[in-house]
């Protein structure tokens, strides 16, 4: 039996306000692709379908399309779990006529803990695999906040729950001898991050080390984190990465998703299949005069406009730069679609790079790049404290945000 391990689709994500509804499309054509040329039984997506709890209609159409084009395919059985971004809600609401498909949906914590262990039959309605599937554990599902706890003590309460958690569903499999792969949507130690994850780039609150999973777990197929990674320098423990590149800091990653096979009872690595996305994402920086010769020699192979981030360095700041760039930009045409630019200088005031295009608005900036630039006023030996601190209370927003969706 060959199975599929991809997560954190992020469905209906918006770079720099633009729709990205035509690289989705690509996107699912080319999954679909992949579960057909590699004769795949069963799918498994770990977290973070939509990029917000309450999806667009186009989202939620894209995502049900691929649905009932699996109908047709070789697969036989899809394991959906949430994620962070996900609203239990949205994504639990048709569960029950997704399951006449055998696409089985877990939001988040079901009442009944063995009803996140799904069983998995072959062909010929056989038990061959167990799949322990966990979604995004949110603080109701792993702690109790305890009057006078202290921020170190917060995080080791988080992390202990995780453990114990995944440690609980290992036990209600104590007496089944078949191969069990867990899902899960977390931060695992030593993963590596991008600018796109959200609420694991302060503090790390809560990180999994490798050795923490359930060692009855053959395979640990891992969402949350976009870049494709081993952890623990253990290949069955793994991310299988964003299949879209979200942000320009995944510019340069190679996305794809992890091909398993189940022979035998025994679970093995078949492939790590390379996706190609529909557009690229690039970065130009430099002079001037460096970058028009860069921006219109630039050629793109891509099925779509390429989008780049472009960064003009100067020796010192200069309005006469800003329009003299502006007036370049309007007046030239490029294989290459530039989204957001912006001016640096080398040395005196505003070296700071924060000359944005559009200005920057407030809303355009995450919740800690607004924190990190307050912090600097803060003494340093305070910044720990601080970092968790801050990483509670956003951790608890958007958890009181996606219950309320």
């Amino acid at each position: 039996m060959r199975i599929l391990h991809t997560s954190d689709w992020h469905i209906g994500q918006k770079l720099y306000g633009q729709d990205r509804y035509e690289e989705f499309e690509y996107m699912l054509d080319e999954m679909i692709g992949v579960i057909e040329e590699n004769k795949v039984e069963l799918l498994l997506i770990s977290g973070d379908i939509f990029d917000v709890p309450s999806p667009s209609n186009r989202a939620q159409e894209l995502y049900y399309n691929f649905i009932k084009r699996l109908l047709n395919t070789c697969c036989r059985h899809t394991i959906v779990t949430g994620g962070n971004h996900d609203s239990i809600s949205t994504l639990n609401a048709p569960k029950e006529v997704l399951k006449m498909v055998n696409v089985t949906t877990i939001g988040g914590v079901t009442e009944s803990l063995s009803d996140m262990i799904v069983r998995v039959l072959d062909k010929d309605g056989q038990h061959v695999l167990n799949v322990a599937a966990i979604p995004y554990l949110r603080d109701k599902d792993v702690r109790k906040s305890v009057a006078g706890q202290d921020a170190s003590d917060s995080e080791k309460s988080v992390k202990n729950g995780l453990v114990q958690f995944y440690d609980t569903i290992e036990a209600l499999l104590h007496d089944d001898t078949k191969p069990c792969i867990g899902m899960g949507h977390l931060f695992a130690h030593g993963a590596t991050t991008s600018d796109s994850e959200r609420d694991i780039n302060i503090g790390n609150l809560g990180a999994v080390n490798a050795n923490e999973f359930p060692q009855s777990f053959d395979y640990t197929a891992l969402g949350h984190i976009h870049k494709p990674q081993v952890i623990g320098k253990n290949e069955m423990i793994r991310y299988s990465g964003s299949p879209l590149p979200l942000s320009f800091s995944e510019r340069k990653d190679q996305k794809s998703v992890v091909l398993l096979n189940l022979v035998n009872e025994k679970l093995t690595i078949e492939e790590i299949i390379p996706l190609h996305p529909a557009r690229k994402l690039v970065k130009f920086k430099g002079t001037f005069a460096e970058l028009q010769k860069a921006l219109l020699q630039y050629e793109s192979k891509s099925n779509l406009v390429d989008w780049a981030e472009v960064e003009i360095v100067e020796e010192e700041h200069s309005p006469q730069l800003r329009m003299d760039f502006e007036a370049f930009m309007s007046e030239s045409t490029f294989q290459v679609e530039v989204l957001k630019y912006r001016f640096s200088v080398k040395k005196g005031k505003g070296d700071t790079g924060d000359f944005f295009q559009q200005n920057k608005l407030l809303e355009d900036l995450k919740p800690q790049e607004v924190f990190e630039k307050r912090l600097a006023n803060v003494p340093a030996e305070e910044h720990e404290e601080y970092k968790e601190s801050f990483n509670e209370l956003l951790k608890e927003m958007n958890e009181a945000k996606n219950e309320d969706q």
